[in-house]
């Protein structure tokens, strides 16, 4: 029963969700949260709902709920490649220490304790190595990264990715290329990135007050003039795919000013509002620490604004979508490599004096052989580091959403990453609790009178998933009978080929692969109501040719997913044997 989570209300209500299909009831009596705890330890149903005095009448009711949040599946908990010694299929180098900004709040210090340059000895080395040593999943992903501007250091970035293109290439893969950089580029280089990588984050506090303050040049003029050339150039070449943009005290209750000024530079929905970490150059100025508290109510505060100014903020609130044991890579499975060749798990911690350096440091290039060496010993300890293992995760209605949060801030609050930071778990659980509650009351909205008392389903409509498709089959029969012919299933197929162009067409416009300056133009608008619509349109002409071959789609969906799941099992007992 790990699937099922109850999320407490008061003291007569809760609501349950499932973590991993994604199912939520309405408010339900405390009794039924009772009766779950109960299942999760591993009684009967019956035997714990006659435990909690249930009465009689409810016990079908109870019985019907707590089975359609359960769900159909089970998540595969198998952890992967734990004893392996291979990494995730990305390797992050961080090819300069020196940085031609100085953020107030860097954790690294970038451009002040050293200004290293990554030689093309440790690059190479550290790219065979990575090649070498790669889980058999995936694309390869070579990612470029600070300690300080990967760019300062241009020459080793273009000769990485032509030398990792090539060796991808002798191996029938494709390489995929991402940056994170601030922006202060020539055109020249801006060009470059622009035509190179499939993936730039762009950092960008907002207004230029707010910006040249926390991302002023190492002679302290602003950067905000030679940032928004650069997105202009990256966005035009479409290679700009996400925003970094850190609140400070000195922003925290302007962000809704923020996102109105970033929408008027740039169509780029995804947008990542980051709390600033006290760390680093923070410290050491003397800044003022960020109410954690108050970030997460200014930020849900102005979530309708974002949604009306087409962001996708990437925040806290991703977790709510997420089903894991480990929070992130850093738990083993990345490999980072620092400007001196120190090797990490973590990018944030490339220097033996960062915090959880002590645990998070897992390698280095020997410097007589010039040879990668990893500690796998430190790494297969991390990659213990799950909610199940972690005191304050086991019982957490979040532990599959959060999995323990930031190894990083664990380790600057504990000393040890092997520890969660009660700051972040206070976030967690504020903003979770919110998302679930609100959608618990939309539930409630839109349910029956009687349903309000006891909601036996999670959709806003009501509907099972067969009650679905009657509807659908219940319009297909009124349509034919006003057309007075039926559709033929050719009929259908080419309608079906219709809606599936015409969904390509509206994720195109939503993610914004065409030119800028269609944005203004009606025919390139769309909305996430308008993909909903296509893919209802979509479902409807499946449910259509079911009917057509008198096909249970739900009894058909259900046995695929649990044969995959079943090759999924497999795979990694397999795997493991071999282990």
């Amino acid at each position: 029963m790990n699937n099922i989570r109850v999320l407490k209300i008061n003291n007569d209500e809760c609501i349950l969700f499932n973590a991993f299909e994604k199912r939520i009831s309405g408010p339900c009596p405390a009794v039924v949260g009772q009766v779950v705890d109960r299942l999760v330890q591993g009684e009967d149903l019956m035997q714990a709902m006659k435990q909690e005095k249930v009465e009689e009448n409810l016990y079908d009711r109870i019985s019907n709920i707590i089975t359609y949040i359960y769900g159909t599946l089970s998540p595969v908990q198998e952890a992967p490649d734990t004893n392996t010694r291979t990494f995730h299929r990305t390797l992050v180098l961080c090819p300069s220490s020196t940085c031609n900004l100085r953020c107030i709040y860097c954790s690294g210090c970038a451009g002040e304790k050293t200004n290293t340059l990554m030689d093309w000895s440790l690059a190479q080395k550290s790219i065979d190595f990575f090649f070498d040593h790669s889980s058999p999943h995936g694309p390869y992903t070579l990612q470029f990264h600070g300690a300080g501007e990967p760019l300062s250091n241009f020459d080793i970035v273009k000769k990485s990715i032509e030398y990792a293109k090539k060796l991808a290439a002798e191996k029938h893969e494709i390489l995929l290329t991402r940056i994170s950089t601030n922006g202060v580029l020539t055109t020249e280089q801006a060009e470059w990135v622009a035509k190179t990588f499939d993936h730039v984050s762009l950092s960008i506090d907002g207004p230029s007050d707010i910006h040249n303050r926390q991302r002023p040049r190492s002679d302290g003029s602003g950067s905000y003039d030679s940032v928004v050339k650069t997105m202009k150039i990256l966005e035009k070449g479409g290679a700009l795919k996400r925003l970094n943009t850190v609140i400070t005290p000195y922003g925290l209750t302007r962000m809704d000013e923020i996102l109105k000024h970033i929408r008027t530079l740039t169509n780029v929905r995804d947008i990542r509002l980051l709390p600033m970490s006290y760390c680093g150059r923070c410290e050491s100025n003397g800044m003022p620490e960020l109410d954690t508290i108050q970030f997460e109510e200014e930020l849900q505060k102005n979530l309708p604004l974002a949604k009306a100014l087409n962001f996708n903020i990437l925040s806290v609130l991703e977790q709510a979508n997420y089903y894991t044991r480990y929070y992130c890579g850093a738990c083993g499975f990345n490999m980072c490599v620092s400007p001196n060749g120190k090797i990490s798990t973590c990018i944030e911690v490339l220097d033996e004096n960062d915090p959880g350096a002590d645990e998070l440091l897992i390698g280095n290039q020997n410097k007589e052989t010039g040879e990668i060496q990893i500690d796998w010993d430190k790494v297969f300890k991390l990659r213990n580091r799950t909610y199940e293992v972690l005191p304050e995760c086991v019982k957490c209605t979040f532990r599959t959403n959060c999995a323990g949060s930031c190894l990083v801030r664990a380790a600057r609050k504990n000393g040890t990453v092997m520890s969660v930071d009660p700051e972040s778990c206070k976030m967690v659980r504020g903003t979770l609790g919110k998302y679930f509650l609100d959608m618990a009351k939309e539930e409630k909205n839109e349910t029956s009178q009687e349903n309000r008392e006891l909601p036996l389903s999670a959709g806003t409509s009501g509907l099972s998933f067969k009650e679905a498709v009657d509807l659908s089959i219940k319009v297909i029969r009124a349509f034919d009978e006003i057309e007075e012919r039926p559709w033929t299933v050719e009929t259908t197929m080419i309608e079906l080929m219709k809606q599936v162009g015409d969904l390509s067409k509206r994720l195109m416009m939503y993610e914004n692969y065409y030119f800028t300056q269609r944005a203004g133009n009606p025919n390139y608008t769309t909305s996430k109501e308008n993909i909903a619509n296509e893919l209802a349109d979509i479902f409807h002409c499946l449910v259509r040719i079911a009917d057509h071959y008198g096909i249970d789609l739900e009894d058909a969906h259900i046995k695929a997913r649990k044969d995959e799941i079943g090759y999924i099992r497999s795979t990694a007992a397999a795997r493991s044997t071999k282990q």
